[in-house]
């Protein structure tokens, strides 16, 4: 099903190299083997052709190695059989749920006009609650790890979700197992794995859906989309599934998207042109604004009196992006290099590092910044958020951090610093981010001299609606936008 390698060394530029394993798998898709094996699927688990396709995209996507720049794959024979027979466990465990576990009744439990999903904590929840004061008719669907109090909202944990009654016909289930792990370990494929994370996702989704019956359905991530839920969803009585902007549309975590209905920061065509070149689909497009920042500036909570931030730079988490070119790992921390240098020019400025609550630490970042007068700061003071640290600073740099793009709604001034250009995962495609982009150093001293120094305020932000929308009424314009 996979190639054990796509190539001997990584390219230089970020953006391609994420553009050519998207194009390398689209050529593994159309292999006749791989053809069959998508037919073999359809005929168990009721789907279009197209619909797994999609699906096995995505799967093949998230199991490639950046770091390495390969597929994750066993090298000997005896690891290979190991890992076939560990998918075989699992299926052993799934058919025991299907089998203990299932609902005979064949009405839903739950009707409510909203479901959200991919609950998995307070901060994920936080976003919603404008939207839930608004509407009450909501479901909450949460992550296995994560419980909320029933009096809140209607909710319940995807875990206690119980699974629909036949799915499958178990004959042709369990001939094609027999069939897809003497095939993987005689090939050393991984078509094992892949059949049963689309059984899987198949049968969650079904019974999900035959559970609980909703016209829309929320989540706020591209990169969790999934071409089978939306489907299902739609097969079973919904009408939109509402996927609502939260990041930058940075290549390793917005390839192979299935959106149905995507509510974007701006209204620029951008955004969509470039999911569609990165091997998405796309039915409707809006821009509302962000959610998260609607909600965290409704907070209305202040920094200490007196505390001003001269420069504020905003962290990012290192993720598979950062592995994507040697330039852009080399880039990422010249960046960080030259807020130390700039510190070290303006002693007397106030200088804040804000970093995500989620950041686990950086070793080479800690010895960039051994010494230096920068403060840095993952949780603030009294847990204020990032939002909170924009609005009280004079000017903002970060390497690809989103909130670049809702500080233009605010009208604040924040830029991507982006040594050499080197960035492309984050910035191809988009050229209205372009003017908020600094490559060199000299223009980071010219950019800091003349908003801190000579107070030149005259940048103007006439394309920021095309960037983020006003994000004051963002639970209005998704509300009106259900309304069409």
């Amino acid at each position: 099903m996979i190639l054990a390698t796509i190539f001997k060394k990584k390219e230089t530029d970020s953006g391609k190299n994420v553009e050519n394993l998207i194009k390398t798998i689209d050529k593994t898709l159309n292999n006749k083997n791989n053809k069959n094996f998508v037919k073999d699927i359809s005929k168990v688990v009721n789907l279009p052709d197209k619909i797994i396709e999609k699906k096995i995209k995505q799967i093949l996507f998230k199991k490639f190695n950046f770091k390495t720049f390969q597929f994750r794959t066993s090298k000997s024979k005896f690891s290979n059989f190991l890992v076939n027979l560990k998918v075989l466990i699992k299926f052993f465990v799934f058919f025991l749920l299907l089998i203990f576990f299932n609902s005979n009744s064949k009405k839903e439990k739950i009707r409510k006009s909203i479901l959200i999903e991919n609950i998995e904590s307070k901060r994920t929840l936080n976003i919603y609650k404008n939207l839930i004061k608004k509407n009450s008719d909501i479901c909450l669907l949460l992550n296995k790890s994560f419980f909320l109090n029933k009096h809140y909202v209607t909710n319940i944990n995807e875990f206690f979700i119980p699974y629909k009654n036949n799915i499958f016909s178990m004959s042709d289930l369990f001939r094609l197992i027999k069939k897809y792990f003497f095939l993987s370990v005689k090939t050393k494929n991984n078509f094992l794995d892949i059949f049963f994370s689309l059984t899987y996702s198949y049968a969650k989704n079904l019974s999900k859906y035959s559970y609980i019956r909703s016209n829309y359905l929320f989540h706020n991530r591209i990169y969790l989309s999934c071409p089978i839920r939306n489907y299902i969803f739609k097969k079973t009585g919904g009408k939109k599934v509402i996927t609502i902007q939260s990041h930058i549309i940075e290549n390793t975590i917005s390839s192979y998207c299935d959106l149905d209905h995507l509510l974007t920061f701006g209204n620029s065509n951008e955004t969509k042109n470039k999911l569609l070149r990165l091997g998405g689909k796309i039915n409707k497009i809006k821009a509302i604004g962000s959610l998260r920042m609607e909600y965290e500036l409704n907070l209305k909570r202040e920094l200490k009196k007196n505390k001003k931030i001269d420069i504020l730079i905003l962290g990012v988490n290192p993720a598979n992006w950062i592995e994507t070119s040697k330039k852009i790992r080399d880039g990422y921390y010249i960046f960080l290099k030259w807020m130390v240098e700039i510190s070290k020019l303006n002693p007397h400025l106030n200088i804040e590092y804000k970093h995500h609550e989620t950041f686990k630490g950086d070793k080479i970042e800690e010895k960039i910044f051994f010494k230096s007068n920068i403060k840095k700061s993952i949780y603030g003071d009294k847990n204020l958020s990032s939002y909170d640290y924009l609005l009280n600073s004079t000017i903002a740099f970060s390497y690809c951090s989103t909130m670049v793009l809702e500080a233009q709604a605010l009208k604040k001034f924040a830029f991507f610093v982006d040594p050499e250009n080197v960035a492309t995962t984050f910035f191809s495609h988009l050229p209205n981010l372009k003017k908020l982009r600094i490559n060199n150093f000299s223009e980071l001293k010219k950019i800091v001299k003349r908003i801190i120094y000579k107070k030149d305020l005259t940048y103007k932000f006439e394309s920021s609606d095309k960037i983020c929308l006003n994000s004051k009424n963002v639970t209005k314009n998704l509300l009106n936008y259900l309304k069409n």
